[in-house]
């Protein structure tokens, strides 16, 4: 459905099938198969995709990241050693970009209600 709504210049329809494929994929529990199908088609979404197809993006994305997030299992966690520049965990960075996408999601979703009105 996808290659051929691509094929054909369908974006509204290659956007929509995305989207939801990308939502199957984090119902599955495959957070990494509908952050790498949203971030493929993002350029698209935000050429060419509506308000609210625009910010269901940026929350799937925000859900993705989540999702990926690794969470230390219970006794497995070591405290860090204080430095300069402590880096920043992936679990810091994931939560980090699980928030701005969020943002998005939320100001997208919010101008797309403002224009319905």
């Amino acid at each position: 459905c996808m290659s051929h709504a691509e094929q054909l210049n369908m974006d509204g329809q290659a956007i929509s099938a995305s989207l939801l494929l990308a939502s199957l994929h984090l119902h599955r529990g495959l957070p990494d198969r509908a952050m790498a199908l949203v971030r493929s088609m993002l350029p698209l979404i935000l050429c060419a995709g509506r308000l609210e197809e625009r910010a269901q993006a940026h929350a799937l994305l925000a859900r993705a990241f989540l999702a990926g997030a690794a969470v230390p299992a219970a006794g497995t966690h070591k405290p860090r050693t204080r430095t300069r520049q402590p880096r920043p965990s992936p679990e810091d960075a994931a939560l980090k970009a699980a928030a701005t996408h969020l943002d998005k999601a939320v100001q997208g979703f919010a101008s797309a209600d403002s224009h319905a009105e």
